[in-house]
């Protein structure tokens, strides 16, 4: 999984590990994500040992653009795209809630909101991660 670090600012960002309490969405959900999936079934370790830019691609991969069925009227901007996400389980293609994806795969949903606007705007793959880079002016905490 995700190995743990220190950040930038000197605070240990601890160690991904998978969802152990089995509700992976809200209990109300369409989709039942928490019921279908088992997660004993999935193994995304090997997601989490490819670099950045793999990661961004693989989820790049499993997340399909559609138009919106429904526009309210009225409205001053109308969403153009929602998106489908999927996961591989047991090589069968799941369909699976924004919340449980992002809770599957331990990623907030700036990061899925990022994906998404890069698909929005036609590209055919993910814009390459670059790490910011830190101003050398600035106090290092330790």
């Amino acid at each position: 999984m995700g190995k743990s670090y220190v950040s930038a600012v000197g605070k240990l960002v601890p160690e991904k590990v998978v969802c152990s309490d089995e509700v992976l969405c809200r209990p109300n959900c369409r989709r039942r994500c928490s019921t279908k999936l088992s997660l004993s079934q999935l193994s995304l370790s090997s997601f989490y040992k490819l670099d950045g830019s793999s990661q961004n691609t693989h989820l790049f991969k499993i997340m399909s653009p559609f138009a919106p069925t429904t526009q309210r009227v009225g409205e001053k901007s109308h969403r153009n795209m929602s998106f489908h996400y999927h996961i591989s389980v047991d090589g069968e293609v799941v369909h699976v809630c924004k919340k449980a994806f992002g809770a599957l795969h331990k990623i907030t949903e700036s990061k899925i909101y990022h994906l998404a606007q890069q698909i929005q705007s036609g590209a055919n793959v993910p814009h390459p991660s670059y790490h910011v880079k830190q101003h050398k002016t600035k106090p290092t905490f330790t």
